[in-house]
């Protein structure tokens, strides 16, 4: 008589041994890259709205001037 065919042994492969730390590493990677990107475009950002401010000298009041009132150096 025959035996019973026992079941291949299963084993991983050999590149499935690390898959699992290099995901944590990959994961960790694309996070920073992300921050990375995240700063520099806001940066990028920054700099366009300082440029497109604008920035004028302005007169301001030293003291509170009633409409019609002639306007003299020690006001402003």
């Amino acid at each position: 008589m025959s035996q019973p065919a026992s079941p291949a042994p299963s084993t991983s492969p050999s590149w499935a041994s690390g898959a699992h730390r290099r995901s944590v590493y990959y994961v960790i990677l694309a996070a920073l890259l992300a921050l990375l990107a995240g700063a520099l475009v806001f940066a990028y950002l920054d700099s366009v709205r300082r440029a497109a401010l604008p920035v004028q000298p302005a007169l301001t009041a030293r003291v509170a001037i009633r409409p019609g009132t002639v306007l003299t150096q020690d006001m402003v």
